[in-house]
């Protein structure tokens, strides 16, 4: 398991932790989905920077949620940053996660 994986188990464990002995565990279980789910999102400073496909926030874009990378050359007038293709050239992220793996089930494996 990854850090950010780690994370999450915290997030979620916490969380159920705080409402141990309600007797609701279906609140228990969303409570630990949603706190696992908000610890996913990482600051963008700590994000890989080695072109690694990962999901992007911008709070500042129409989309907010994309699939982004960070490259460090990409032509001769834009030397390094993030390349999103659906936002506004100098439009900066503000948050990071791993990008999940596709279903399954009779789909072939494309990662290799």
């Amino acid at each position: 398991m990854g850090e950010n994986t780690e994370t999450q188990i915290e997030a979620a464990a916490e969380a159920i932790i705080s409402l141990a002995g309600t007797g609701s565990y279906r609140q228990l279980a969303r409570v630990a989905l949603e706190a696992a789910e908000k610890a996913a999102w990482q600051p963008i400073e700590t994000a890989p920077k080695d072109g690694t496909g990962v999901l992007l926030f911008n709070p500042y874009e129409e989309q907010w949620v994309a699939i982004g990378r960070w490259l460090d050359h990409i032509h001769e007038d834009f030397h390094y940053g993030w390349n999103v293709d659906q936002w506004r050239d100098g439009s900066e992220p503000t948050h990071w996660r791993p990008l999940v793996d596709p279903p399954h089930n009779g789909f072939p494996n494309l990662r290799g």
